[in-house]
């Protein structure tokens, strides 16, 4: 078996020997990177390239659909670049029929297991379904602080905790790209929350970021040795993410040793020559700073051909060490929807904490429970999942919405179907269990009266784009769980969130369960840690 400093001086030379072989219009053609699909004016993917409008930037022949597309290199065994969103699974942009992929729990329900293998089996179901698909690269994992809880897109990151969150990240990355599928750490750096994202100054001082964000990634990116890595749209003490030479270069290159390559977020490349300089390797999507303006700076000498060459090598050099320069995924491939389904569970099921449970309420007793009201949250049909960009389509549409092709590319309210009713039934099938939608809390009241336990289902939705307006449960869903609880005292709470809420309420039940988001089992899961088929996190 080679030893490892001769399979990296191998590594190097072959790419450095493909490098040397690419002309100036194909290197420039591997740094500049296009949205994988067309959309339209609103962001909704349009059918054919044809109908795209004009001054929209189209993909080159060959993307399959997707968040990104860069044309590769083939007379130099350079594939092309497909990339994809997988915050909670694998995305289908273009809601193409037979792309169904795994919705799975939040990256926050993961990380609430404490255990790194958790995310590592969910990186590797990302990679195995990608790779079955035809892509690529993967634009997963996210790792931002959880800095302003009322952030939108918490359910995506690994919250407050740097060490907890690198650790875990680092899981996921290494469990992606162990199928061969380059795995991306996001987004650096500083990227606290929704509002104003295009625009606000993230302001921190060096201890502040050093013991924070940038420790998350430092853990993440040196123990998984992820290929790449995307900037944020915010600036960083004044400076662009995109264009910020101290975080892309001094700390990320120099100081870290990063040696994969660094891309931006799609539309937060601001300019040319000071982007190239700070570090940033490849521009998404808008085909404006680096095509043809990075050529033409390269010819005029405000950018080294010396520094092209570095951008370019990063990329392949990446696809050398981790996989697809050599074993390429292929589209014909079908996805195993059964594993993919049972990682989810089990995710699920490892993620769920046990909040508050007074005289021992759960798990719920067959011999002392014999009839239980289940109240609120669409329990009945779906769990909720989490909207943007990390959106996954919905297997046999949306249940709540009444959606199987959602209008907009990004939708910001989404639910799966699994419904933790019909799972509790099957795990206690000698319990009777009554539901009510909660919509009326006087009419929830009167099942909760007359059963023994009565449990609660709270969801908070959330999305990119977004961030949310307080940290109270939305509808006024605090006065259902006061008036559950008053018609029952033996009243559960399940709590379905993107990130932490308000529990003013906590004082009036004895139990309380946080579930997340999650994920396409998540009704199985919820029920089996109720019924104690599971055992939980938490007191």
């Amino acid at each position: 078996m080679p030893d490892t400093e001769t399979t990296n001086r191998t590594a190097e030379e072959r790419t450095h020997d493909i490098v040397q072989q690419l002309t100036l219009d194909e290197k420039i053609q591997l740094v500049t990177g296009y949205i994988g699909t067309p959309v339209d004016e609103t962001g909704r993917p349009t059918a054919h390239q044809s109908d795209a409008p004009v001054n929209q930037v189209l993909p080159p022949p060959g993307a399959l659909g997707s968040d990104g597309f860069v044309p590769g290199v083939p007379r130099l065994g350079i594939p092309d670049l497909q990339l994809i969103g997988a915050g909670l699974g694998v995305t289908n942009l273009q809601r193409v029929p037979d792309r169904a992929t795994t919705a799975f729990p939040s990256t926050l329900a993961q990380t609430a297991s404490w255990d790194p293998a958790v995310s590592h089996a969910f990186g590797a179901a990302l990679g195995a379904e990608a790779r079955a698909l035809g892509f690529n690269v993967l634009l997963a994992g996210a790792v931002n602080v959880a800095v302003e809880p009322r952030c939108g897109r918490l359910f995506e990151y690994r919250g407050e905790d740097p060490v907890l969150a690198g650790v875990m990240v680092a899981g996921e990355l290494t469990g992606t790209q162990e199928q061969g599928v380059v795995a991306s750490i996001k987004h650096f750096a500083a990227n606290c929350q929704e509002t104003g994202r295009f625009v606000v100054n993230s302001v921190l001082d060096e201890c502040a970021l050093r013991q924070g964000e940038l420790l998350a990634c430092e853990i993440g990116i040196s123990r998984s040795g992820v290929g790449a890595v995307m900037t944020s749209y915010n600036k960083v003490n004044g400076a662009c993410a995109s264009e910020n030479r101290y975080l892309l270069t001094e700390v990320l290159k120099q100081e870290w040793g990063f040696t994969g390559w660094v891309m931006s977020d799609w539309g937060a490349t601001h300019s040319t020559v000071e982007s190239a300089l700070a570090g940033l390797d490849q521009e998404f999507f808008q085909h404006e700073h680096y095509w043809p303006a990075l050529k033409d700076a390269v010819l005029r000498g405000a950018v080294q051909i010396d520094r092209l060459d570095d951008m370019v090598t990063r990329i392949v050099r990446t696809l050398n060490t981790v996989g697809p320069l050599d074993n390429p995924p292929t589209p014909a491939a079908s996805i195993d929807p059964q594993r993919g389904a049972d990682v989810a569970q089990a995710i699920a099921e490892q993620g769920i904490v046990l909040l508050k449970n007074e005289r021992a309420l759960l798990p719920l007793d067959p011999n002392r429970v014999r009839s239980v009201a289940v109240i609120g949250g669409h329990a009945d049909i779906a769990v909720p999942c989490g909207g943007g960009s990390a959106t996954v389509s919905p297997q046999g549409g949306d249940p709540v919405r009444g959606d199987a092709n959602p209008a907009h590319a990004f939708p910001t309210e989404v639910w799966v179907a699994s419904s933790p009713l019909e799972s509790l039934r099957t795990a206690a099938p000698h319990t009777e269990f009554r539901y009510a939608s909660g919509d009326d809390p006087a009419a929830a009241a009167a099942p909760a009266a007359e059963c023994d336990t009565a449990v609660v289902f709270a969801v908070q939705q959330a999305s990119e784009h977004f961030d949310l307006p307080d940290l109270q449960l939305p509808a006024d869903q605090a006065a259902l769980i006061r008036t559950v609880a008053a018609a029952n005292p033996d009243t559960v709470v399940v709590l379905e969130t993107a990130g932490p809420v308000l529990t003013d309420w906590a004082t009036e039940v004895p139990a309380v369960v946080e579930a997340w988001f999650p994920g396409q089992r998540g009704g199985q899961a919820i029920a089996n840690v109720l019924v104690g088929h599971v055992k939980t996190t938490g007191n």
